[in-house]
């Protein structure tokens, strides 16, 4: 039997309202901390090459189902839904381009404002946002994941999908200001189309040009998109922290046989390499 690092993409990492989920390619390890201050956790082990998993979002769903928290994940799913309906249906087809544009991108980052104030949900995703970050840059540089290491990085990432987030919401909101017809359902109507086409397009664009890459081009464009990060991300406390490397520790650890072909190969991810994210 062989054992050895799994040299995939490597640790991808996402925010709940409530904690933290990694991903690899071999397992998914989920903490989140419930009202009276616990931290549990839940892995997922793909136990062959073929083996799929649910989606992220239904894995994290199922937790918080199974801790009672069911209903704070599904108000945190409206809330983004309502933030990301916001630039392209607000009624203000009636105002010159130049006026129009400004005024959806500004609403966009108003709602997130104003969730953030009202929702203590959205906060605390903030918070976990920025320590899902600060562990997977410890991890990068390669220093022992201690709450000391951790707390010294930035919260801000690189390869985030809200990189990839923040153009999609620039230029569906271009998009948007610049389709106009006599009757507002009509122009409703184009403007959510446009943005789901457009959503599909620019993931495949991205991962072309953007992702990855080290030209000069990729680079401007990731350090755009990570200017606007902050909306998405805040300073986390050492609560938050506590919970990013809980589940990422328990992600980096997992071992797993997996077969392939006649080989039976334990694999473990290392903990150094992190990849792409999703929002």
């Amino acid at each position: 039997m062989k054992k050895g690092n799994w040299q995939g993409g490597g640790v991808r990492g996402q925010a709940l309202f409530c904690g933290v989920q990694y991903t690899n390619e071999i397992s998914r390890a989920t903490a989140v901390r419930t009202p009276d201050g616990k931290i549990h956790t839940k892995v997922e082990k793909i136990q062959n090459l073929t083996d799929t998993m649910d989606s992220a979002e239904m894995s994290q769903l199922n937790l918080c189902g199974a801790l009672g928290l069911e209903g704070g994940f599904l108000r945190e799913a409206l809330r983004d839904l309502l933030a990301d309906a916001v630039p392209v249906l607000l009624p203000v087809w009636g105002l010159p381009f130049w006026l129009e544009f400004p005024v959806r991108l500004a609403a966009y980052v108003a709602v997130l404002m104003i969730l953030r104030v009202v929702s203590p949900g959205g906060a605390a995703r903030n918070r976990y946002h920025g320590a899902e970050h600060k562990v997977l840059n410890c991890a990068r540089a390669r220093l022992e994941l201690t709450p000391e290491n951790a707390k010294a990085q930035s919260p801000i990432h690189d390869a985030c999908g809200t990189v990839e987030g923040a153009w999609m919401v620039f230029l569906s909101t271009l998009l948007a200001s610049l389709i106009v017809t006599p009757w507002w359902p009509v122009t409703c109507v184009l403007a959510v189309a446009a943005k789901v086409i457009l959503k599909a397009c620019l993931s495949k664009l991205w991962e072309k040009t953007v992702s990855g890459k080290k030209n000069a081009f990729a680079r401007a464009v990731r350090r755009m998109g990570m200017a606007a990060q902050r909306l998405w991300t805040s300073e986390p406390r050492d609560a938050e922290l506590e919970v990013a490397l809980a589940a990422f520790k328990l992600s980096a650890g997992q071992q797993v046989k997996l077969r392939a072909g006649s080989k039976t190969i334990v694999v473990q991810p290392g903990l150094g390499m992190v990849g792409r994210r999703k929002r």
